[in-house]
């Protein structure tokens, strides 16, 4: 899916500092930006909630492999970003 991809990617750069707070029993918030070019907002417009929440769990559980105590929650996402908090 392609917001996965975005989001794993955005994700990736960040997946240390979330990674440590979340080890450290700490919520960690996240914000990405979407971007116009490769029609990221448009497709995310586009989409239901049900599967940009279901895309972003994905990503969060591809990006924080091998580690599966990590629960996102407070999805939400505007006109060209997602937010949400990964919690243990």
């Amino acid at each position: 899916m392609f917001l996965t991809n975005t989001l794993v990617r955005e994700m990736k750069a960040k997946s240390e500092e979330v990674r440590k707070k979340v080890n450290e029993g700490k919520n960690c918030s996240v914000k990405i930006e979407l971007i116009e070019e490769p029609g990221e907002i448009l497709i995310t417009r586009m989409m239901e909630k049900d599967q940009i929440e279901e895309a972003l769990k994905e990503a969060v559980k591809e990006v924080m492999l091998p580690e599966k105590n990590f629960k996102v929650k407070d999805i939400g996402y505007g006109s060209d970003y997602i937010w949400f908090t990964v919690t243990p």
